[in-house]
């Protein structure tokens, strides 16, 4: 889980928001029985490659590093606000439209992120 504050606040120095949300977050889903470490400042998640999958707080904080890591085959997925929402590193292509050139897997990876999300009814942590 990546920190909200720079270097997750290191300990209330960039702020208390990791203190009071994130550490509390990541407590919530390990004892809902989930292998969950954080908060994690973001910039240290690139030198990673041990995790499954990232929780990034606001949508620049994940989708810089994983476009990055991953261009245009990248996929994200956007959840907690009672909508599901998918995108892909490669934007919505205007300038390659109806000319057969474009590459679905961005594409197929968020529909499936989309399908997986939706059996947990994209619901808050208790």
């Amino acid at each position: 889980m990546f920190g909200i504050n720079p270097h997750a606040g290191e300990g209330g120095l960039f702020g208390d928001d990791d203190d009071r949300i994130t550490v509390p977050a990541a407590k919530r889903l390990q004892a809902l029985g989930l292998n969950v470490e954080g908060p994690i400042g973001a910039d240290l998640m690139l030198g990673r490659c041990d995790f499954d999958a990232f929780v990034a707080m606001y949508h620049d904080q994940g989708h810089i590093p994983v476009k990055l890591l991953a261009g245009r085959n990248s996929a994200a997925l956007s959840i907690g606000s009672g909508l599901l929402f998918s995108s892909v590193g490669h934007g919505s292509a205007f300038d390659i439209a109806g000319r057969g050139i474009a590459k679905p897997e961005a594409v197929l990876r968020s529909i499936q992120l989309l399908v997986g999300a939706s059996h947990f009814g994209d619901a808050a942590v208790p």
